[in-house]
């Protein structure tokens, strides 16, 4: 993200020399990843963190959540946050939903608001990948996970996000999945992901599994940057007014499109490079309730101003 707004740039230097500092940047809008950003190391919010988002929002501020994960596995984190509405990025960029509490405090679904599958064709290039290779492939259709045989990265990954999978003979006859994963041990993530873009090239976009037990793999369109700049235009929002933050190589694109991009301490080097800022300490530390705490001494968040 640049750190301007569009047509202040060229007054800028000008008022730098008079000794003026830029035109302060003020933000409505907060997206965040969860896993290695906004959760803990074991996946869990910590009270810090739902403090300060409920005060954020408390204060107008859209509080907006962009994962990997699919919807049922979200949940839990919107359930826990207690707040009444979270619009939310889902599968990478895959598809945009709104989350909603019930009476009774239970995260729902409340609405889709686009989606983008993997085609036909790279569907079953991919599926034919990871069978090849002797990988367990996660096939996501609609909200369920289905795979055709368990092993110890399927349970990993349950355990991780709290969705069970669910075993099928195979994949034929199913809806056009939102995400396919290939499921592989970390010491053969990187030869597995570069094999895996080499083999599907074109047909999809393909990304190192954050944690790094699977390779991932999207319509070659869709990345968390361009299911951000969808959903943030269906809410009215301004790409500029948003800060987004995040530590995996999935959150690239978010971190440039938005107007202050926030590396996590615990970030891959890539991110921390593409980043406006870094946060001075990890998800094990609370960084990113320590950062927005920071923001909002300095008056970073204003509401229709």
């Amino acid at each position: 993200g640049l750190g301007l707004g569009l047509g202040s740039g060229a007054a800028e230097p000008m008022g730098n020399l008079l000794g003026r500092p830029p035109a302060r940047q003020v933000f409505d809008t907060a997206i965040f990843d969860l896993d290695g950003t906004l959760l803990s190391p074991d996946h869990t919010l910590a009270p810090a963190t739902i403090h300060t988002v409920r005060k954020l929002h408390a204060k107008g501020v859209t509080i907006a959540i962009a994962t990997g994960r699919s919807a049922p596995a979200l949940l839990p984190v919107v359930e826990a946050l207690g707040l009444p509405e979270v619009p939310v990025v889902c599968y990478n960029g895959a598809a945009g939903i709104t989350c909603t509490l019930d009476a009774a405090g239970k995260a729902r679904v409340q609405k889709q608001v686009f989606q983008a599958p993997v085609s036909a064709e790279a569907t079953k290039a991919a599926v034919a990948f990871g069978e090849r290779l002797g990988l367990v492939v996660q096939y996501y259709a609609g909200d369920k996970i289905l795979v055709t045989r368990e092993n110890e990265l399927t349970r990993r990954y349950r355990h991780l996000t709290g969705v069970q999978q669910v075993v099928v003979p195979n994949f034929e006859g199913q809806p056009l999945p939102s995400k396919i994963l290939v499921m592989v041990e970390e010491e053969r993530v990187d030869e597995v992901h570069a094999a895996a873009k080499e083999e599907l090239g074109a047909m999809c976009h393909t990304i190192r599994g954050a944690p790094p037990f699977f390779v991932e793999l999207l319509d070659p369109a869709v990345n968390k940057g361009e299911g951000v700049r969808r959903l943030v235009a269906e809410l009215g929002l301004d790409l500029a007014r948003c800060v987004a933050f995040g530590d995996g190589d999935n959150d690239l694109e978010m971190i440039k499109i938005v107007g202050h991009g926030v590396a996590m301490a615990n970030a891959r080097d890539l991110i921390k490079d593409s980043a406006d800022s870094v946060t001075p300490k990890t998800n094990a530390e609370d960084g990113v309730s320590d950062y927005l705490e920071n923001m909002l001494l300095k008056n970073k968040f204003a509401v229709g101003a």
